[in-house]
């Protein structure tokens, strides 16, 4: 038989004890509310196009920054698969990617490809994603590449035009260097 002050220390400590745990989680609670809330404003505010699609591809929430680079509502896109922004040049490759995805014979994948904007235009945007078997979704990031896209066709259209006219300057000296030998041979002549 236990002493009554024993019992009453024991009922003290296990009272502590919860009161402790009870402690704990509310931190734990809070902390984790927070974390979520920079999380979600992360989101919001982030620079990255962000999505989100369910396996098949149907996206489920995109961030902000969708509707400043290619003018669709939140709304409007997370109507729709992600591929229906893609343009029909692209959209093969696309669909193949998350595919392997949602299939799980990629862990993740990157690609370029051009997005319809909502006023008929398209934009270059470099994207990568990876998916999460188990919660049967797929993460996404995008990045607006149109502007270095461009630069990089002016780059290869002005390598074009120098390679031709280098090659042209070329045949004109080499049709200069052979009148001016033909010239010499007949001037050797006289």
């Amino acid at each position: 038989h236990q002493h009554p002050a024993l019992h009453a220390v024991g009922y003290l400590n296990r009272g502590l004890a919860f009161l402790m745990v009870g402690v704990l989680v509310g931190v734990f609670v809070d902390h984790r509310r927070t974390l979520e809330a920079d999380l979600s404003r992360s989101f919001e505010e982030s620079l990255d196009l962000l999505w989100t699609t369910d396996l098949p591809g149907r996206l489920i929430s995109v961030n902000p920054a969708w509707q400043r680079a290619l003018g669709h509502s939140s709304e409007e896109m997370r109507s729709r698969p992600l591929a229906d922004f893609v343009h029909r040049d692209d959209r093969q490759a696309v669909v193949a990617e998350i595919t392997a995805l949602a299939d799980g014979s990629r862990d993740s994948v990157a690609s370029r490809g051009r997005f319809e904007a909502a006023d008929g235009s398209y934009r270059w945007l470099e994207w990568s994603a990876y998916a999460c078997p188990s919660d049967g979704i797929i993460h996404g990031v995008a990045h607006d590449i149109t502007a270095q896209r461009q630069a990089e066709l002016r780059l290869a259209n002005n390598a074009k035009r120098l390679e031709t006219k280098v090659a042209e300057r070329t045949r004109d000296l080499n049709e200069a260097r052979a009148e001016t030998l033909q010239l010499l041979a007949v001037a050797s002549e006289y």
